[in-house]
């Protein structure tokens, strides 16, 4: 498994290897998006807390994040109608 990447890279070796410009062409890009917007910070802050439930789940229980997940939507159970058996 170790030896694909080196094998890759040997095989087909980038084109780029130097790129001494790039920490300034990042800076410019974020600095022309600007700050993020309000959807913006909500999907990050929702992101970081689905992070966090999922390297708590050892110390919640097995289904602890799935539980809190639902119940920070507002969604104590879910309701399903299959059109199977109708």
């Amino acid at each position: 498994m170790f030896l694909v990447p080196v094998l890759m890279y040997k095989l087909c070796p980038p084109e780029i290897t130097d790129t001494p410009e790039a920490p300034k062409d990042a800076a410019k890009a974020l600095e022309k998006m600007g700050p993020m917007s309000r959807d913006e910070k909500y999907m990050a802050g929702t992101m970081l807390f689905a992070v966090a439930l999922w390297v708590s789940e050892s110390e919640v229980g097995e289904d602890g994040p799935h539980v809190q997940g639902r119940k920070v939507h507002g969604k104590d159970h879910a309701v399903c109608r299959s059109p199977v058996g109708e």
